[in-house]
C-alpha cells in the first residue's frame, strides 16, 4: 500500500432516502450509545446490511411477513418486524451479563492455550465465497481529501482476504492547499493483513504463535472480563512484553468457555513495520497508528466486518501533515456473488486505476445498501464534489516518471483520441534470437451483466489498456497517433456489433458470455489483420480509416494527421500522467 500524492477520480454521490426504505437506529438499551456496524439482517437470510458508525441502518421494505434480526458483540440478539412503522425508531438491545475476569470463579484455564485454540479455530475457518462492500474516506486537518467506494466478489479463508474481483467502484479527490493525496491500494493492505502471519509489512501478532509456551514468553494474556447466556462473550487482552518492541497489542472476544472467536482487534502506536511508503524521494513517513478488527459472524465463520483505521504524518519539502484514514469491509450475501465482469483486470487489486476510469452505473447503485451515509459523511461528499479534481488544473504542471499513477484504461470516445502519451507498458525481455515485437497495442471489450427481477442487463464498453501496450520506435510519428486510433476503432466496431446480439430477446449470462467470446476474437483478427496490412503508411492506413468513417463517423487521418500539421501536437487530455519513460 502507497501514500501518493496527485492523483484523479470521480465521485457517486447517493441519495440519504429511498422510497420504501426503513431508516432506524440501533442504540445501548441502557445508556443509549449509538452501536455501530451492528449486524441487521432479514430473518432467515444472508441479504441485509450493517449499522453506521452512529449507529443507523437503512434498508428497502421486504415482504408484510419478514423481520429483522439485529445482532451485535456482546449484546443479546434481538428480532423486530420489519413494517413501514419502524422507520425513525431507535431499536434498542440489552447488554449480555458480564463481570470482571478477577470476579469470575471457574476451573482454573491456561489462558494462554486458550488464545492459541482460537487461533487454531480462525485457521481452520473454511473457504467462503461473498459479495463485499469497501468504503474508505481520508482527512487532513478534519478535511475530507478522499472518498472511495467498492464492490467486490471476495474470496475468504482462515481469517485471510484471499481475492478481490472489483465489480463497480467511485473515487473523490479533493486538494488540500496546493497538493492531492491518495491512498494507492488500500484493498491490497487488507490481503497484505495476516493475522497469523509475521510478515514483513505489519508487526509480529501473537496469533501466529502455534503454541501457548510460545506465546507465553513473548506475550501476556490476561481475562478482561466473562460473560454468560446469550450474546455473552469472554473478553481477553494480549499485551506484548517488554522485550517484544514490534508487535500488536491485541484484544479478543470469544464464546463463554470456548475458542470460537467472535471479534479480534489488533493495535499499535508509531507501528514498526508499517506497510506505507512515499512516492517521492524528498518525502518520509514519520510515524504511523494503527488498528484492525476483525468482527465473525455469517453462517460459516468468516469476518463478516472488517476495519483498518490509521493515522500517518507525513513529511515534505516545506510542509509536515497527518492524515487520518478509516477503511471499512462488510461482507454480505454469503455464498453468493456478483456475475463477474468480463474484463481482464489487471492482478495487484491497485482500487486508484481500476476505479478511476470507470463510468458510473446509477442503476447499480440503486441497487445496493452501503452502510447509511452519516451527516458528516454527506458533508464529505458534498465537499469532494465541490472540490473535486476534476474541476481544477492541478495537472496542468505536472511532470511524473511513475507509471502507477497513470489511468491504466481509456474509454473509447468519438471527440477524445489516444495518442502516443497513453502507451506506457514496457516490451519483454527476450533473449536473441528471439526479438520483442516492436508494437503491442491492446484493447477489451468490457462487458458488465446482471439479472434483476429475472431481466437480464448488461453495459459494455471498448477500453484502451495502456499499461499493456507499447511501442519501441523513437521518435513517434504523426501516422503512428492514427494507427493507435483506427485500432481503437476496432474495437468499438465490435463493440457495437456485440450490443446488437446482446439485445435480442431472451439473453442469458452464458450466451452473452459466447457472444463476448466471439467479438473479442473478431477484434483481435482485424487488428492482426490491420498490422498485416496497413503498418503505419498513411496510404494503406485510408482504407481502415474510410471503415471507421462509415461504421463511427470518426475520420482519424483528418483528425490527427492533417489537422495537426496546421495546428501543432495533440494537446495531452487532463486524467493523463506525463512521463518520457517506463518504470
Amino acid at each position: 500500500m502507497r501514500l501518493l500524492v496527485l492523483a484523479s477520480g470521480i465521485l457517486l454521490t447517493l441519495a440519504l432516502r429511498g422510497q420504501g426504505s426503513v431508516i432506524a437506529r440501533v442504540m445501548d438499551g441502557a445508556d443509549r450509545i449509538p452501536l455501530p456496524y451492528a449486524t441487521v439482517l432479514v430473518q432467515g437470510t444472508t441479504r441485509g446490511t450493517i449499522t453506521n458508525s452512529e449507529g443507523w441502518f437503512r434498508l428497502p421494505l421486504q415482504g408484510p411477513a419478514d423481520s429483522l434480526r439485529i445482532s451485535f458483540i456482546g449484546y443479546r440478539t434481538v428480532v423486530v418486524p420489519f413494517t413501514a412503522a419502524l422507520d425513525g425508531s431507535h431499536i434498542r438491545l440489552e447488554r449480555a451479563i458480564h463481570q470482571l475476569g478477577e470476579a469470575v470463579i471457574r476451573p482454573p484455564e491456561d489462558l494462554y492455550a486458550r488464545v492459541v485454540a482460537a487461533s487454531t479455530w480462525m485457521r481452520k475457518a473454511p473457504e467462503v465465497r461473498t459479495k463485499l462492500f469497501f468504503g474508505l474516506e481520508t482527512h487532513q486537518d478534519e478535511q475530507p481529501v478522499e472518498i472511495l467506494h467498492g464492490y467486490y466478489n471476495a474470496t475468504f479463508k482462515s481469517a485471510v482476504l484471499r481475492e478481490l474481483e472489483l465489480k463497480q467502484g467511485h473515487i473523490g479527490i479533493a486538494p488540500k492547499g496546493d497538493r492531492h493525496y491518495i491512498n494507492y491500494n488500500t484493498a491490497g493492505a487488507f490481503v497484505l493483513m495476516d493475522i497469523h502471519g509475521a510478515g514483513e509489512h505489519f508487526p509480529r501478532t501473537p496469533l501466529q504463535h502455534t503454541s501457548a509456551r510460545g506465546l507465553r514468553a513473548e506475550y501476556i494474556v490476561e481475562l478482561v472480563a466473562t460473560g454468560t447466556g446469550p450474546g455473552a462473550v469472554d473478553h481477553l487482552l494480549i499485551t506484548p512484553r517488554d522485550s517484544l518492541v514490534q508487535a500488536f497489542r491485541t484484544e479478543l472476544w470469544l464464546e463463554p468457555g470456548r475458542s470460537k472467536v467472535h471479534a479480534v482487534e489488533l493495535s499499535c502506536t508509531t507501528c514498526t513495520p508499517q506497510p506505507f511508503i512515499p512516492l517521492f524521494p524528498s518525502g518520509r513517513i514519520d510515524s504511523v497508528d494503527l488498528r484492525y478488527r476483525q468482527t465473525w459472524g455469517g453462517r460459516r465463520p468468516m469476518p463478516e466486518t472488517t476495519e483498518l483505521e490509521y493515522s500517518v504524518r507525513y513529511t515534505g519539502p516545506g510542509f509536515s501533515e497527518r492524515m487520518h484514514t478509516h477503511a471499512l469491509m462488510h461482507a454480505f450475501e454469503q455464498g453468493g456473488s456478483f456475475i463477474p465482469t468480463l474484463f481482464p483486470w489487471r492482478k495487484g487489486l491497485e482500487e486508484y486505476p481500476s476505479i478511476a476510469w470507470l463510468p458510473k452505473d446509477t442503476a447499480f447503485w440503486e441497487r445496493m445498501n452501503p452502510p447509511l451515509a452519516t451527516e458528516r459523511q454527506e458533508r464529505d461528499r458534498a465537499f469532494i464534489l465541490e472540490h473535486d479534481i476534476h474541476r481544477n488544473s492541478w495537472y496542468d504542471s505536472l511532470r511524473l516518471h511513475h507509471d502507477h499513477l497513470r489511468q491504466r484504461y481509456v474509454a473509447w470516445s468519438a471527440e477524445r483520441a489516444v495518442d502516443s502519451t497513453y502507451l506506457f507498458g514496457i516490451p519483454p525481455d527476450k533473449p536473441a534470437p528471439y526479438e520483442p515485437p516492436n508494437v503491442q497495442l491492446r484493447t477489451h471489450l468490457y462487458l458488465d451483466m446482471d439479472t434483476t427481477g429475472g431481466i437480464f442487463t448488461h453495459r459494455s464498453i471498448a477500453v484502451f489498456d495502456g499499461s499493456a501496450s507499447w511501442w519501441s520506435y523513437r521518435p513517434w510519428e504523426l501516422a503512428f497517433d492514427a494507427y493507435i486510433n483506427i485500432h481503437f476503432d476496432l474495437c468499438e466496431i465490435e463493440r457495437r456489433a456485440m450490443e446488437e446480439r446482446l439485445n435480442e430477446p431472451g439473453m442469458t449470462v452464458e450466451r452473452a458470455r459466447r457472444i463476448h467470446g466471439e467479438h473479442t476474437q473478431r477484434m483481435k483478427d482485424q487488428q492482426r489483420k490491420l498490422w498485416m496490412t496497413a503498418g503505419i503508411a498513411n496510404a494503406n492506413l485510408m482504407n481502415w480509416n474510410m471503415n471507421g468513417r462509415e461504421a463511427l463517423g470518426v475520420d482519424r487521418i483528418h483528425q490527427l494527421i492533417w489537422l495537426r500539421r496546421e495546428s501543432g501536437p495533440l494537446p495531452v487530455p487532463p486524467f493523463v500522467l506525463q512521463g518520457t519513460e517506463s518504470r
